[in-house]
């Protein structure tokens, strides 16, 4: 997994974004985190915080499964979005 996310961020990510992930875990899709634990990120110092103090702009995932294009069967869709804060936070 740590190679195929190399691969894909490498040039086009922030060194100052970070994936969290569930030890263990063979895919980001797959991962799931406990609430304490999603409750506890925010106060990590490694978490930015803009002018106004305000941190933690987990990203909202969706997966769908639309049709493909060419007509044989559903092709699996991870959507994701960010809340205004986290565009703030992640200048790229």
């Amino acid at each position: 997994m740590a190679a195929g996310i190399q691969q894909s961020s490498g040039n086009t990510g922030d060194p100052r974004n970070i994936m969290i992930v569930r030890k263990g875990s063979t895919a980001e899709s797959s991962s799931l985190i406990t609430r304490e634990q999603f409750r506890l990120l925010p106060y990590l110092p490694e978490i930015a915080r803009d002018a106004q103090g305000r941190h933690w702009s987990p990203p909202s995932d969706r997966l769908d499964q639309p049709a493909r294009r060419d007509g044989q069967g559903r092709a699996n869709v991870l959507m994701r979005g960010i809340s205004p804060i986290g565009m703030e936070l992640r200048h790229k």
